[in-house]
């Protein structure tokens, strides 16, 4: 009985964190003017986790509007793209063992125009 035990406390603490994987995922893209197809430099690419809101890890896009974020774990994650002059994008994806990597490829985002009110002109 005692062997049995100690057998059972030896499979219940070593086995599961030796068969539960650390997945490294990546999410990457490439964020471009949906009119010029030019790279969109500068922009803020933000990881927030699903689970708590929490920000997990955060980037700015490069020259040629290119990003990627690293060493992300299993779960579920929100991508916020946001830069000035242009709409934010929000996109929902999930880093498992099976997918650890998320290539949105091109990301083409829309210029934001903000079109005034009445204008009155005074002398």
């Amino acid at each position: 009985m005692k062997k049995f035990l100690l057998l059972a406390a030896f499979v219940f603490a070593f086995i599961p964190p030796l068969l539960a994987q650390k997945v490294s995922g990546v999410v990457k893209g490439s964020l471009k003017d949906s009119i010029s197809r030019q790279g969109i430099r500068d922009a803020s690419v933000s990881v927030i986790s699903q689970r708590d809101s929490a920000l997990v890890s955060f980037t700015i896009t490069g020259n040629t509007g290119d990003f990627e974020i690293k060493n992300l774990h299993n779960g579920a994650y929100l991508l916020l793209v946001s830069v000035e002059s242009y709409t934010n994008i929000k996109k929902t994806f999930t880093i498992t063992s099976l997918k650890p990597v998320i290539d949105y490829g091109t990301i083409n985002n829309d210029r934001e125009y903000k079109i005034l009110g009445e204008v009155i002109v005074k002398d």
